[in-house]
């Protein structure tokens, strides 16, 4: 019988590419939204009605530990993929940390305890804001001081999922990303900015590039 993916966040970008991927590799997939699918508007719901029809769409509180217990009941996933985040305004220091907690942090453990004993196993995506700026390539062993509030909260998730794995013994993942590309991402960013522009014949005005930054395409992601 196929395995069962539960994934969480998948009107983000990370995340519907993620619900793709596992359902056309043989996942029976269940593909869970904070809200009702017709409540997204723009990319969102874009990236949602990009998710293949046999995918399973659930609504759940990821905060509320009846709820998660719920939809653990009805799926029994082999595999839970915690890509769900409190993410609003992630790239500026006026990120709102303690507005994050909840999600991010205080959601894990009534997440662990539901899967506890079950088989399920845990992937929880990271995020390369986790490390420090550095003029050079991240080692997995590099001493994690993140610069920005949100590389702060991510890294008090893993590390949370970390202890908690032991804990309840659940196999745990940790996939540190960085910077995925590809279609139904957020427009405006870079790699969006400047493949509209040229597709446009339009000067894409830059800064002067002396940023060094890794790549990686969401499908090779995935």
């Amino acid at each position: 019988m196929a395995k069962t993916a539960v994934i969480t966040g998948v009107s983000s970008f990370v995340g519907c590419h993620l619900a793709r991927t596992f359902a056309v590799t043989g996942y029976r997939v269940v593909a869970v939204t904070s809200q009702a699918r017709d409540a997204y508007e723009g990319v969102r719901a874009e990236r949602l009605a990009s998710i293949p029809d046999s995918v399973t769409f659930a609504v759940c509180d990821l905060t509320d530990a009846d709820a998660l217990a719920a939809l653990y009941d009805a799926h029994k996933p082999d595999v839970w993929v915690q890509h769900a985040g409190y993410a609003i305004n992630y790239a500026s220091a006026d990120y709102d940390l303690q507005a994050s907690l909840a999600m991010n942090v205080d959601a894990l453990e009534p997440l662990y305890k539901t899967l506890s004993g079950t088989g399920c196993g845990v992937l929880v995506t990271g995020t390369s804001m986790e490390y420090s700026t550095s003029d050079t390539a991240n080692t997995e062993d590099d001493v994690c001081m993140p610069d920005m509030p949100y590389g702060v909260s991510k890294l008090m998730e893993t590390a949370e999922a970390s202890r908690l794995a032991q804990e309840y013994d659940v196999p745990t993942r940790v996939a540190r990303i960085y910077i995925p590309v590809g279609v139904y991402d957020a427009p405006g960013k870079l790699m969006d900015f400047v493949i509209r522009q040229l597709k446009a014949g339009e000067v894409a005005e830059l800064s002067p590039c002396t940023q060094k930054r890794d790549f990686l395409g969401v499908d090779d992601l995935c």
